[in-house]
């Protein structure tokens, strides 16, 4: 009986959870669309993916970002990042991923503003996925592969590891590769 019980409150809270998730990205939508729809309005509309792009940026500036390290779930640190990988769910939507890094210029700029440390020098697959961008500095002459992921982040046992990922000078990382936290290539 009191597994039943605990499994009800478990579902409760991963309900919770999702709600919230879904709450803090629709405010993510706002919060870019909102600015760009109007900056588009006072000028004329078919300004609006720089104004959308621009608000990003500013956005993406403006996040907290969370430190290195093991933090318990709840913790202020694994509050930040859940904002930050909720932002990353409206800015890898795929037509925005494609747009930011079809181009060079977009795509570096977007970064730094995430707090990444990366080069203009990079060429990267707009399929590949890259998660908690504030965690990665990628020096120059690199090629990111097709469906690679770059991830700074992993939960195990209740604990969020947030680590940096390093990759240096022309290392490539090929197609289909997995990158996980505190992992230099």
């Amino acid at each position: 009986m009191s597994e039943r019980i605990l499994t009800a409150e478990m579902t409760r809270k991963s309900l919770i959870n999702y709600i919230l998730g879904d709450f803090i990205l629709m405010a993510l939508w706002g919060l870019v669309l909102t600015p760009a729809v109007l900056a588009s309005q006072s000028t004329t509309f078919w300004l609006f993916p720089l104004w959308f792009y621009m608000s990003l940026c500013l956005l993406a500036y403006l996040i907290p970002k969370p430190k290195a390290g093991a933090h318990l779930l709840g913790s202020k640190e694994s509050a930040k990042w859940f904002i930050t990988f909720q932002f990353g769910r409206l800015w890898t939507f795929p037509p925005i991923r494609h747009l930011i890094f079809s181009f060079v210029i977009l795509r570096t700029l977007f970064l730094r503003c995430s707090g990444a440390r990366v080069s203009m020098n990079i060429g990267w697959s707009t399929l590949s996925t890259l998660s908690d961008p504030s965690f990665v500095e990628i020096e120059s002459d690199v090629v990111i592969g097709i469906q690679s992921l770059i991830s700074g982040h992993t939960i195990i046992g209740g604990k969020l590891y947030l680590g940096k990922i390093r990759i240096r000078r022309g290392a490539l990382v090929a197609a289909g590769c997995a990158i996980g936290p505190n992992c230099e290539v």
